[in-house]
């Protein structure tokens, strides 16, 4: 497996987004904000909404190979679902930019539950 050179996130451009895209295909952008306030859809269903400033980290769609190692890794040793390790994959293999911010402490488990969801996606799953 390649290893993909990563951007600084204060370089990523609308055109170097572009050139990823050529180059991998689909590219998702993440974010993880700090404040949310509840939006009620025209139907009645509330949605949390992230607003202020972000954290970003752009992911290639990864390869099938790729997915199904994170795949793989969605169940802790006792058979609990986890939902960190999937995402801890997909950031580690299939990572373009990050703020690094989002790779302390902190955040970490933030972005990696996302990287998760965005594998059901991948998967078909959601």
């Amino acid at each position: 497996m390649s290893t993909i050179q990563r951007v600084a996130i204060e370089n990523v451009t609308p055109e170097q987004v572009k050139k990823w895209e050529k180059q991998f295909g689909e590219v998702k952008l993440l974010e993880v904000f700090d404040k949310f306030e509840t939006v009620i859809e025209e139907d009645g269903t509330e949605t949390e909404v992230g607003v202020g400033e972000s954290k970003k980290c752009y992911l290639k769609k990864p390869s099938r190979a790729q997915a199904k190692m994170a795949f793989l890794n969605n169940t802790t040793k006792s058979g609990q679902l986890d939902m960190i390790s999937p995402g801890e994959i997909l950031i580690r293999s299939c990572t373009l930019s990050i703020d690094p911010e989002l790779e302390t402490d902190k955040n970490y488990f933030k972005i990696a539950l996302l990287a998760s969801k965005y594998l059901n996606e991948v998967m078909g799953f959601i």
